[in-house]
């Protein structure tokens, strides 16, 4: 059966929220992990850096990021940024894909947001170590790829982002199935079990280790004598999720452990 393992503390003011993307990440990801208001959590971090004693205010680094890189810090990043996840999936190298998905609450912030990094990194970087291309097309996405010319990093990293969906991601097959709208995470039945053993908290993070140990088997790790030792124990577990939130003012955090079928 399941294994659940609570913990609680002292709740103060923290948030605790589960990314509602979350169950939305491509249907074979072996990870997921969800990061609820991007935006908020910036704002938070700008107010916890002014309460440090740290010599420095909010207003005085969203001048700076505005007067050295152009961006709008409260327009395009802390208003513009919701929630996000974090995904990886494939089970040999060639296959491994992976990236982050972040829902726009401003469409033509982030849309501003992205050209600017495009250009940001253009300058920054040399063609020898990397070329930023344009990915425009038809349907009307924005984004941009960034290619390694010696052929050390085998696919682009792409910036992406489709009507109110931005994609960061390893591999164009990966963002193409995030932003498809395909079979979810959700639909996974282990997903759906820690779902419902983690209960209202909502999942925060999940695990498959089916397809962590056929890629760790495809990257060579079958040999390692360490390796063989640990691997029955982990074949008996099927995934690893956890969930927070707060209850009588206390912040709850739940592991749960699924057996392997």
């Amino acid at each position: 059966s399941d294994v659940t393992l609570e913990f609680s503390a002292g709740g103060g003011d923290v948030e605790t929220a589960a990314s509602a993307l979350l169950p939305e990440l491509p249907g074979g990801s072996w990870l997921g992990v969800g990061f609820a208001d991007i935006g908020a959590a910036v704002q938070r971090g700008l107010e916890s850096v002014g309460e440090s004693g740290a010599g420095i205010d909010a207003e005085t680094i969203r001048q700076q990021l505005q007067s050295r890189v152009g961006i709008d810090l409260q327009t395009e990043v802390i208003d513009a940024l919701g929630d996000a996840g974090l995904y990886v999936q494939g089970t040999t190298i060639d296959d491994l894909a992976g990236g982050l998905v972040i829902q726009s609450k401003d469409p033509s912030a982030s849309a501003g947001l992205i050209n600017k990094l495009q250009g940001l990194i253009s300058q920054q970087t040399s063609p020898r170590d990397a070329r930023v291309q344009p990915l425009a097309s038809a349907g009307g996405d924005q984004g941009f790829q960034v290619v390694d010319p010696s052929g050390e990093v085998p696919q682009p990293i792409q910036v992406v982002q489709r009507d109110d969906k931005i994609v960061v991601g390893y591999g164009p097959q990966a963002v193409d199935q995030a932003l498809a709208g395909g079979e979810t995470l959700s639909a996974n039945p282990a997903f759906g079990t820690a779902e419902e053993a983690v209960g209202d908290f909502g999942v925060d993070a999940f695990i498959s280790f089916a397809p962590v140990f056929q890629l760790a088997e495809a990257a060579g790790a079958g040999s390692d004598p360490s390796f063989q030792v640990a691997k029955p124990d982990f074949d008996r577990l099927s995934f690893l999720a956890s969930g927070s939130g707060t209850e009588d003012d206390r912040i709850v955090a739940a592991l749960v452990h699924g057996p392997h079928p």
